[in-house]
């Protein structure tokens, strides 16, 4: 079992949210200290694909969420979680510089930010920037990281922490979905295989943060599942086996099914 800790750290898939009403989130006290502990050096969804592109892997279109699904998300948690698989998706297009699967995926992105209720200056503006970047990859990237840190920024001043676990949990498990059916279908995967076991650091320090709101009704679903992502790592030592691999693939398509219906 991991140790509690304080959230001090943050793995964002692109957008992260601030939701009210619905009881499915409670807010945290914060202290002035806590400007200090704006840091997050876990990486993102968007990193975590560019490593998948520069392994070599093929972009994918069919291993997304399915953006018609976003209409099936009525409760905070679902759509809290499901931003956070959107963004990883949305990072992954702009990864591979794939313009109309990027806008696609940002309006449904955009869809859950309007109805939980984002509203930050660049949250308002981000479609209209990405859309005039369609030709500047590495401008598109830029504004991507630039909304990390301001709904981050964002999160932790109105003290919703709990909100952006399931954003978090999303994001981390749709990366972890996609990294490992890259590492499936390659036809040489040992870089992939590389990529699939760095995301053990991730994970555990995610689960950390995740354990001190296990019985929140909005995350203690997230933290049961967490505990077979748990028991699955602490077996990683080095690079991942083949046979792990097939073992990891069948618990993440297990999670995310569970996430995205």
């Amino acid at each position: 079992m991991k140790s509690k800790t304080l959230f001090v750290s943050f793995l964002v898939p692109v957008i992260f949210l601030v939701s009210c009403g619905g009881g499915e989130t409670k807010k945290k006290s914060r202290t002035g200290s806590d400007e200090a502990l704006m840091a997050y050096p876990i990486p993102t969804a968007l990193e975590i694909t560019q490593m998948l592109n520069k392994a070599g892997a093929a972009y994918i279109i069919s291993v997304t969420n399915d953006v018609n699904n976003v209409s099936r998300y009525g409760t905070t948690r679902a759509k809290a979680l499901n931003l956070g698989v959107y963004s990883a998706d949305l990072s992954y297009a702009a990864t591979y510089n794939m313009q109309q699967d990027m806008m696609t995926f940002l309006n449904a992105v955009k869809l859950l930010m309007e109805q939980l209720e984002i509203n930050t200056p660049l949250s308002q503006t981000l479609t209209e920037k990405l859309s005039k970047l369609e030709e500047n990859k590495d401008s598109a990237m830029i504004t991507i990281t630039e909304s990390i840190k301001d709904t981050y920024n964002y999160l932790k001043s109105n003290g919703k922490e709990d909100v952006a676990l399931l954003v978090m949990a999303g994001g981390f498990i749709e990366g972890l979905y996609l990294t490992v059916q890259m590492a499936e279908t390659s036809p040489d995967n040992t870089e992939l295989l590389k990529v699939v076991s760095s995301q053990k650091n991730v994970f555990n320090k995610l689960y950390e943060l995740i354990e001190p709101y296990k019985d929140d009704e909005s995350l203690k679903d997230v933290y049961h599942d967490f505990i077979d992502l748990d028991s699955f790592f602490s077996k990683v030592s080095g690079t991942i086996t083949q046979d792990q691999l097939n073992e990891i693939a069948q618990l993440a398509e297990k999670i995310r099914n569970n996430i995205i219906y």
